[in-house]
């Protein structure tokens, strides 16, 4: 009796030892498939994020390169969204996205370095200036319409303070410049008003003696004077003017010849007042 109770003993306990065994193998199994899934899983979210890295990369352009941006973020709030969440995962999404975005930080920096002018108090190109505040303006922008996407809102506002301050200093620069253009422009305007009216009362002034002189030289082109001259004498005195009797007989008293008396000024214009009359005493 008592050695069939210790049997009885043992069998039991060899069945617990089965059943232990099976249980901790039935673990070891699932965690075994658990882990295999597991990395299956991060196996393919690997080689989703490392096409999407890809294609990322081979984009030119901007904008192209922030829809693929965009649409990465969204993927990984989806993904949040699961119950299928891997710490794994979620580091290497993370790590994706930021890169990404560093390469828009990027840009944005070399665009502030190079729309930032040393010296710019001595500058004097005000076309120089406008163009990388332009720059600077756009940048800003930029940097407002992709805040969320590239950069949370407390880095668009450092972006936004030290941009502002660049653009205010140009500002300051071209309103100095535009004020010395200002007042050279009334400088030269003045120099050129001086200079009109100065050319002006020489034009006039030459007007004038031109005038007296034209004035001059036909008084004396009507007027027989000059030398002495005897009433017969066909041949010129020392004055401006000479004139011809149209006789070869000097003191001729022949009305008639007196008639053909001529005044010529010193080009031989002829001169002679058509109501010259050699007989009337008022010529003399």
């Amino acid at each position: 009796m008592k050695k069939f109770n210790i049997t009885k003993k043992g069998k039991v306990i060899g069945v617990i030892i089965g059943v232990i065994v099976l249980v901790i193998a039935v673990m070891i199994g699932i965690n075994t498939y658990r882990t295999y899934e597991k990395q299956k899983q991060i196996r393919n979210y690997e080689k989703q994020i490392s096409q999407v890295q890809e294609n990322f990369s081979k984009k030119k352009e901007h904008s192209e390169k922030l829809d693929s941006l965009k649409s990465f973020i969204k993927d990984y709030e989806q993904y949040k969204k699961s119950d299928k969440v891997i710490n794994e995962i979620t580091v290497k999404y993370e790590k994706e996205i930021e890169t990404m975005q560093h390469y828009f930080t990027d840009v944005y920096d070399k665009t502030l370095s190079d729309n930032t002018l040393e010296k710019v108090n001595e500058i004097t190109d005000k076309n120089k200036i406008s163009t990388t505040k332009t720059n600077l303006e756009t940048l800003l922008k930029t940097i407002e319409d992709e805040t969320g996407i590239v950069c949370t809102e407390k880095e668009a506002e450092v972006y936004s303070q030290s941009v502002n301050k660049i653009i205010a200093s140009y500002d300051t620069r071209i309103k100095a410049i535009e004020q010395k253009e200002a007042e050279e422009a009334a400088a030269k305007k003045v120099a050129e008003e001086a200079e009109a009216k100065r050319v002006a009362e020489e034009a006039a002034q030459a007007v004038q003696e031109a005038q007296a002189s034209s004035s001059s030289d036909s008084s004396g082109s009507n007027y027989y004077g000059g030398g002495s001259s005897d009433s017969g004498s066909s041949g010129s005195g020392s004055g401006s003017g000479y004139y011809d009797s149209g006789s070869s007989n000097s003191g001729s008293s022949d009305s008639s010849s007196g008639n053909d008396i001529h005044f010529y000024d010193k080009d031989g214009n002829d001169v002679t007042p058509p109501d010259y009359d050699p007989n009337d005493p008022v010529w003399y």
